[in-house]
């Protein structure tokens, strides 16, 4: 596998990608419903992960969830400003205007 290399603050997002992140949160999800366990998903950064803790919600799964303000309000455009200050979860994903 070819190491990734980067040299700037953007490189964080590079490396984790909303499909890797929701397919390990299907796996737990899965697994929260096989063994009736209890499951606190972390650092959600994508639209696709809350829509598959929605769907699980929606089912009466034991889960809680938690999200930082700057996974909502900040997206991989920011990098240049902010200088390091905040990392972004996921590229190619800015946020929705409401």
């Amino acid at each position: 596998t070819a190491e990734l290399k980067c040299d700037d603050f953007a490189c964080h997002s590079k490396i984790r990608s909303p499909e890797v992140a929701a397919k390990a949160l299907t796996q737990a999800i899965a697994l929260t419903r096989k063994y009736g366990t209890r499951l606190y998903a972390l650092h959600i950064g994508s639209r696709l992960e809350l829509k598959l803790l929605h769907q699980a919600k929606l089912e009466g799964l034991p889960i809680w969830i938690e999200i930082a303000p700057h996974y909502l309000f900040l997206d991989t455009t920011r990098y240049a400003d902010l200088k390091g200050k905040a990392q972004i979860e996921f590229i190619g994903e800015p946020k929705e205007e409401s």
